[in-house]
Formats: structure tokens, C-alpha cells, sequence
């Protein structure tokens, strides 16, 4: 390589860096912090003090890691080990993770299609996205998953893969594996790159076979193991059930929907999705038009690919063949797991953040395919490149917007509500050994240390037959209840209960709220919530 292609590849970090600050400036009042990020991190410190992978709960029993898979907390353990705090682990990983990310569109774009510019245009689409800056903002499993099911490229895709070596198939399996440990939503990304590697690797189709068998075996191994361990201790995968025939009606009628939304967050402001600016029809009409042209797309990609050539354009050729089959397993997964499983897992833009990066990086890739097709004196040469450049300036807008609006409030716990919330406070004050129902477990456990039982009417699909003040309802199996009403238990009711009932109650969500409480002794009131105790006899 000369001193000129060195320096141009290091041009390719450049879009990195962008994308690392942008989190970096999303990030500065701390990580997102949820009620999953929590499970994670809880988890994760629990292993370290030798309690165990999961959580304990108030009166210290021990549950296994719930629902999650587990490599996130076992990487956040070992910086853990190391004397990293947890927080700060998992906000310094995400800002990598995206780097790297960045880095590798760039960098694999460049291998296959030879056009350094248009490369670092694909990659600061993915640096500057609306979608992506908020998910590695936010300390949770995917960046890691993500950036470890697009490694699995280096060892599938003919340009980047050198040699057929069995070691290859060996080390890349591993690696797509580990991020299937991550979520269990990315055994999308060890499919694909098994069905590709039995497709697209050299030789004759025995050889091939063998290939995809290495790669694949490899790649479940980690899981396997993971799921005996899982099946042992909690008779379930993921602690998931299967769900009944009614509720996977019920999740036929809203996924379409649900994926709408995903759909037109990645091209237009959420604010948009609900209150646009034009006929709201046309929402509708953006969605179905996007699902139109990524079939027809695929179908033009099959087809093409049954007569690929060796020359200057085939590893564009396969590295989009290999996008396209890992969104359409990817979909087909998420689909799966949302109308056969219990509890449901949810429909958002993060959750299809991983196809997302597929789609802007096939767009890139397309730009350069249609930027090379045309003869060189044609002004329609650069109309690929300018459409880029309408969204890069359309999703850098978004993003500065995004960044801000993180930056001035923060995100999750760390936002300014949480850490200045006079009943968290409150919470803080109880004696130790005061037990605590709660309707948000997680923010007391993140903020106060203090594990609680949950209020579980907010987890209920249909509204009560009966409005009753809480300790006197009648509630199948709830533990937290009789707690309240047997064991002097606290009953910190935060306010963000009227929305986490608004879905189950509706119009009536008031007049639930005030019968919950009435008659109860209130022992604190603040700006976001109180705390009540069950009335003596």
C-alpha cells in the first residue's frame, strides 16, 4: 500500500470520531439507565460480589438474570473486576462500539467497492443517525451485539476473508455467537451469515455445506450452553413462555402497526409520526412505499446474484446480499418471537436498530454501484451521491436536535426529574429494613440501592371488575399486596402511574388512581409521587 492509499485509509476514521463525540456529548450527564439497563448492571454487580448472575430481592432471594441473555453483563463484570465503575464501563463501551461500527461500514465499504469518498459518505450516514445515536447512548445490550454480528463479515465475505482456512469458520462462528449471547434477537445475525457462508464460500456445495456447518455449530455453542444453564435453574429460556392462541391474534392486528412507527422514525422526527405536518395519510403511505421498494430491491439482488462475475463490483455485490438476507431473517425473528412468546417483547426503533444499520449502509453501497454505472461525463452520475448527501444533511439536523435535548436533560435515571425527585429522596430515608412496593422497581433499585416488590396492576392486560384501595384488592398470587397490607410494607406510588395505567384503564385512569389510594395513610407527598402505608386495624 502507498504513503497516498495509507493516508486515505485513515481518512476512513474520521467518520468514527464523529460518531464517538456525538455519543460522547449525548452521554455527558451519564449513560440512559432504565428498568433493563438496571437488570443489566445489577446483574452484573451481583456476579462480581459473588451473589450471582441476576437480582436479589427484598427479602434476598435470588433470581437468575431475567429474560436477558447474558453476555453484557458478564463484559460489564469483567471492567467491573478491573475497577472500572459499571456506569462509566458500559458509557465508554458504547462510544467505542460505535466507533467501531462506523469504522467497519467505512472500511468494508471501501474493500469491496474501491471509492474512498463515497465510503466515508455511507459511514457518516451511519456516525449522524437519528436512530442509532440514541441506542449507543443509552447502556444497554445492543451496541455490543450489534458490533459483534457485523464482525461475523470479516470472516464470511470472500474480499475480507483471505484464505478458506478452518480456523476461519471456526473463529467467526465464535464470534456472530457471542452476539447471540447478547440478545438473543441477534441468532438473525448467525443465520444469515450461515446461509451466506453456504451460498457465497468457494468450492463445490459439499465444501460449502461443510463451511456453513463450522460456522454455524461454532456459533450456537455459546448459547447452548448458556441455555442448559438457563433451563436448570428456571424451567424456561430467557425466563419466556409460550404465548395462548388469543394473545397471538392479538399480536398479529398490532405488529403491522408497531413496525410502522419503526419504519417512520427512520426517515421522518417522532414528533411527525403522530402530529405531521401534512395529511397524516401519507405516513402511510411512506411506510407501505419503503416495504414496496425493499422487496422489489431484494428480489433485483437475488436475481442479480445468480450472475455475479469476479470483477471491480462483486464484493459490493456480496456484502449487500449479505445486508438484505440478514434484515429479511432478522424481521422474520422478531416476528416470530413477538406473536409466539410471553411477555411480549417490544415492537421500537431500538429494537430494529440492527436492520437499520443495514439499511443505510446497503444505501451507501447503492450510491456507489449507481455512481460508478453511469458514464463519467453524465450529470446523473452525481445524483446518487447528492440524494446522499439531502439525508446526511436531513439526519444531521435530527441528530444535533437529539444530542441537545440529551445533553441539556439528560437520559433515563441521569435525567434531571430522576435526580432531583424529592420521593426518590424520600425512598432514601426509609429505614433499611422497611419493605417497598413500588411502581417503579427499577429507578428505586438504580437510585437508592433498596430492591422493592412491584405493583403488579400495572402489569395487567384488562382493567379490574372492581375499583378497591390498594391491600384490599384480591389480586391472584400478589406477594407485593400482602406485603402492604400484612407486613407494614411502604407503598411508593410515583405519578408516572397515571400514564402506566392509561393503557389498561383509559378514560376512567383518574378515577382508578384516586380509589387506589383512598383511605390509605399518606406518610409523604411530593412533586412526583407519595408514600403510603396500609391504615391499623
Amino acid at each position: 500500500m502507498t504513503e497516498k492509499q495509507d493516508r486515505g485509509v485513515l481518512l476512513l476514521f474520521l467518520p468514527a470520531l464523529a460518531g464517538m463525540l456525538a455519543v460522547y456529548v449525548s452521554t455527558l450527564k451519564g449513560p440512559g439507565v432504565g428498568g433493563d439497563a438496571t437488570i443489566y448492571l445489577e446483574s452484573a454487580k451481583n456476579l462480581l460480589n459473588g451473589t450471582g448472575l441476576g437480582l436479589v430481592g427484598p427479602s434476598g432471594e435470588f433470581r437468575l438474570l431475567p429474560y436477558f441473555a447474558p453476555f453484557f453483563s458478564l463484559v460489564l463484570a469483567f471492567f467491573g473486576l478491573l475497577g472500572f465503575d459499571l456506569v462509566s464501563a458500559a458509557q465508554w463501551l458504547n462510544i467505542l462500539l460505535y466507533g467501531g461500527l462506523i469504522w467497519m461500514v467505512a472500511y468494508f465499504s471501501h474493500r469491496t467497492s474501491h471509492m474512498l469518498w463515497l465510503s466515508m459518505l455511507a459511514a457518516l450516514l451511519v456516525a449522524v443517525s437519528p436512530v442509532l445515536i440514541p441506542v449507543y447512548s443509552w447502556a444497554m445490550s445492543e451496541p455490543l451485539s450489534i458490533f459483534l454480528g457485523f464482525s461475523g463479515l470479516w470472516f464470511v465475505l470472500p474480499q475480507l476473508r483471505g484464505t478458506d482456512e478452518n480456523w476461519k469458520w471456526i473463529v467467526g462462528g465464535l464470534v456472530t455467537g457471542l452476539s447471540f449471547l447478547t440478545r438473543y434477537g441477534s441468532a438473525a445475525f448467525l443465520g444469515a451469515w450461515t446461509m451466506f457462508v453456504l451460498l457465497r464460500s468457494a468450492g463445490g456445495f459439499r465444501k460449502r455445506l461443510g463451511n456453513a456447518v463450522k460456522f454455524g455449530v461454532t456459533g450456537s455453542l455459546p448459547m447452548l450452553a448458556w441455555v442448559i444453564y438457563d433451563l436448570t435453574h428456571t424451567a424456561t429460556v430467557g425466563s419466556r413462555s409460550l404465548e395462548s392462541a388469543a394473545g397471538i391474534t392479538g399480536r398479529l392486528l398490532s405488529f403491522w402497526p408497531a413496525l410502522e412507527e419503526v419504519i417512520l422514525f427512520w426517515f421522518i422526527p417522532e414528533s411527525w409520526i403522530s402530529n405531521p405536518p401534512y395529511p397524516i395519510f401519507l405516513n402511510h403511505v411512506i411506510a407501505v412505499s419503503f416495504c414496496v421498494a425493499a422487496v422489489g430491491s431484494l428480489i433485483l439482488l437475488i436475481r442479480k446474484s445468480a450472475c455475479f462475475q469476479e470483477d471491480t463490483t462483486s464484493g459490493v455485490y456480496d456484502l449487500l446480499l449479505a445486508l438484505a438476507g440478514f434484515s429479511l431473517v432478522y424481521g422474520l425473528v422478531m416476528f416470530g418471537v413477538y406473536l409466539f412468546t410471553y411477555p411480549p417483547i417490544t415492537i421500537g426503533s431500538r429494537m430494529f436498530s440492527p436492520v437499520h444499520v443495514a439499511l443505510i449502509w446497503s444505501l451507501g453501497l447503492a450510491t456507489t454501484l449507481l455512481a460508478g454505472s453511469v458514464k463519467r461525463k453524465s450529470t446523473n452520475r452525481w445524483l446518487p451521491v447528492i440524494l446522499m448527501l439531502l439525508l446526511l444533511g436531513w439526519y444531521g439536523l435530527r441528530s444535533i436536535r437529539i444530542v441537545a435535548q440529551n445533553y441539556e436533560l439528560g437520559l433515563g435515571y441521569y435525567a434531571t426529574a430522576w435526580q432531583q425527585s424529592e420521593t426518590i429522596e424520600a425512598v432514601r430515608q426509609l429505614p433499611d429494613d422497611t419493605l417497598i412496593v413500588t411502581n417503579e422497581e427499577t429507578a428505586v433499585l438504580f437510585l437508592t440501592g433498596k430492591p422493592s416488590l412491584a405493583f403488579q396492576e400495572i402489569f395487567q392486560d384488562h382493567p379490574l371488575d372492581r375499583f378497591t384501595r390498594y391491600g384490599d384488592g384480591a389480586l391472584p398470587l400478589d406477594e407485593a399486596q400482602e406485603a402492604f397490607r400484612q407486613d407494614g410494607a411502604a407503598f411508593v406510588l410515583f405519578n408516572s402511574v397515571f400514564e402506566q395505567f392509561e393503557g389498561i384503564y383509559g378514560g376512567q385512569t383518574e378515577q382508578r388512581v384516586e380509589s387506589l389510594t383512598d383511605g390509605l395513610e399518606k406518610a409523604f407527598q411530593g412533586e412526583d409521587g407519595a408514600i403510603y402505608y396500609y391504615p391499623e386495624e
